[in-house]
């Protein structure tokens, strides 16, 4: 059992296989892509959830992406890491 989780208080819990996927990086570091955006909008609107335009942004397209496909499923446990990075999302909706 990882350390993390025994000082959570979890006795259950195994290590699994990590997916690092860098296909949703878009057009480059520090563009936001179109996918991102559509994925800010939705976690924002759906769960009240901030997260920016480069990181976790297009993180969470390749999550989106990755259920809507199929590759991942209503019984997959899914760790979404959320790296911050909020200031840059005023930067690309706010006035300027």
């Amino acid at each position: 059992m990882p350390a993390a989780a025994g000082a959570l208080g979890y006795s259950d819990v195994t290590p699994g296989l990590v997916v690092n996927d860098t296909s949703y990086v878009g057009p480059a570091y520090g563009i936001p892509s179109e996918a991102s955006r559509e994925a800010i909008a939705l976690l924002a609107r759906r769960e009240g959830l901030l997260v920016d335009p480069i990181y976790s942004g297009k993180g969470f397209a390749g999550l989106l992406d990755h259920v809507r496909s199929g590759l991942r499923g209503p019984d997959d446990r899914i760790v979404f890491v959320y790296t911050g990075g909020l200031p840059a999302l005023f930067a690309e909706f706010g006035d300027g």
